[in-house]
């Protein structure tokens, strides 16, 4: 594992930061809503043969400080599904499978919280920006989302629960729930893919963005985005760059690139293949020529 860390390239600037993860090697990463903080988890060799089989690895995690060249550990969990998400502030999250969550603050003192069971969770669990909710992902049917209010000195943990699209009706069969990210501290964008009897009006997954439980009923939010076609209903994941949404403007446009398979790319590709040989065999037979009036 010797070199492996991660790199960040700052665009507006072109300064590449460089992180060194010693002995370990990060499977995924989180930027916190500001894009200040980063979080990742990986794996880290415990041992290992020549062949690489019958090594093993644990589970690995930490935290990068804005601006930071320096990763500082977090503690992750030995379970296959869990997930890692970081706050503007600096809160770290680590929620898995078994339930457990640990909050872990900018000073390293970390919470735990293991009564998290409820609908049988999958390891997904979103901090919103200032670190004051927890959107938490299901595998089972039902008619909410799962939140949770972190713990932390003075705050008893809980979980509340958001109705899912609240008197319209739209899951009689119940829906799973995985949170994606946070618009803003009361905006959570979210996966839903209803029970399979039910009317697939809406798709049988669509994107969501809904209010958390800190917003008051009346002011209550749920608005469907996008629809995935019947064939991408096998995909297992789907990234959103949140940060780059808004209520009123969800959505961005992008021209498509003209490189490489515009109809007037192929038109000039073609034309310009032709005219090469024509060239080249013009060129043959004028050297055959010459070579046969030497020759004489």
């Amino acid at each position: 594992m010797e070199g492996s860390g991660i790199r960040v390239l700052d665009l507006e600037r072109g300064h590449l930061r460089s992180i060194a993860l010693e002995g370990a090697a990060a499977r995924s990463l989180g930027w916190s809503p500001d894009s200040r903080w980063l979080v990742w988890s990986g794996q880290q060799p415990q041992n290992w043969t020549k062949s690489s089989i019958g090594g093993r690895n644990k589970s690995a995690g930490g935290r990068i400080a804005p601006n930071a060249t320096v990763s500082e550990p977090i503690p992750v969990r030995n379970e296959s599904n869990q997930s890692v998400s970081i706050g503007s502030s600096g809160e770290a999250i680590v929620f898995g499978q078994s339930g457990r969550l640990e909050a872990i603050a900018p000073n390293g003192m970390a919470t735990v919280v293991t009564d998290l069971q409820g609908r049988s969770p999958t390891g997904t669990g979103v901090v919103s920006p200032r670190g004051t909710q927890v959107a938490l992902g299901t595998f089972e049917q039902g008619s909410s989302a799962s939140f949770l209010r972190p713990p932390r000195p003075g705050v008893v943990p809980e979980v509340t629960e958001r109705e899912l699209a609240k008197d319209l009706d739209l899951y009689p069969g119940g829906a799973a729930v995985q949170p994606l990210g946070w618009l803003d501290d009361q905006l959570v964008l979210v996966e839903v893919t209803p029970a399979n009897n039910d009317d697939p009006s809406y798709g049988r997954r669509h994107l969501v963005v809904m209010t958390a439980p800190n917003v008051p009923e009346e002011d209550w939010t749920y608005r469907v985005m996008t629809r995935f076609a019947d064939d991408a209903g096998q995909t297992s994941s789907v990234s959103v760059a949140v940060d780059l949404m808004t209520l009123e403007h969800p959505t961005a446009d992008f021209p498509p690139p003209d490189w490489p398979w515009s109809d007037e790319r192929k038109a000039l590709v073609i034309g310009l293949s032709v005219a090469g040989l024509l060239g080249c065999l013009l060129l043959a037979r004028r050297v055959r020529r010459r070579r046969r009036g030497v020759l004489r």
